[in-house]
This record gives structure tokens, C-alpha cells and sequence, in this order.
């Protein structure tokens, strides 16, 4: 498969390299709905610093941060943000994994 064909999974929100795909049930995100923060459990992908974004609809990154491969999960504050649906993009090295959220 090639390392940069993209896909998108309509049942579970997730785009991925085809190479990675089995990555996309590594990472866990709840509550979801969410409203005050969001925890993200997530196996470590690589040796690599993972970095946390959250984007909104518009494409705009809201919030990012650098997490340790070593790490387990990531709590993130989010009672800052407005109400809507947003993407938790999972980033580390060659690998990219996007799921969707709703602020309410």
C-alpha cells in the first residue's frame, strides 16, 4: 500500500494513511460529547513526541501540545472553546490520525 494514500472511514470519523491504519483503534477519546476537557488514551505510536491538536471546522488549530511517546494519555482543558464539532489530530513522526469531537 502506498505510505501517503489517505482514506476516510465514515463509521468511526477517522482519516489515515493506509499504511497506519491499524493505528486508528490506538487512540481513545472521551467523554464525547464533551464539555470542560477530553482525555485521549492512546498507545505509543513511536519513539517520537506526539503532538496533540485540536482543530476546528474551519481548519483553524485551537489548541496544540507536544506530548511524550513515553505517556499514556493526555487530559486537555476545554471548557475555553465554543460549543461545535471539532477534530483531535494525533501527530508523530509518519503518522497522522484525526477523530472527531463535539463541544457542547
Amino acid at each position: 500500500l502506498p505510505a501517503f494514500c489517505f482514506e476516510t472511514c465514515e463509521d468511526c470519523n477517522v482519516m489515515f494513511s493506509s499504511t497506519f491504519y491499524y493505528l486508528a483503534n490506538q487512540i481513545q477519546i472521551f467523554p464525547n460529547p464533551a464539555d470542560e476537557y477530553i482525555i485521549v488514551n492512546y498507545t505509543p505510536i513511536s519513539i517520537a513526541p506526539l503532538n496533540i491538536q485540536i482543530v476546528d471546522i474551519l481548519g483553524r488549530v485551537v489548541l496544540s501540545k507536544i506530548y511524550s511517546a513515553s505517556d499514556s494519555s493526555a487530559n486537555i482543558q476545554i471548557s475555553h472553546l465554543s460549543k461545535g464539532i471539532y477534530w483531535v489530530v494525533v501527530v508523530s513522526k509518519n503518522v497522522i490520525l484525526k477523530k472527531r469531537i463535539i463541544i457542547k
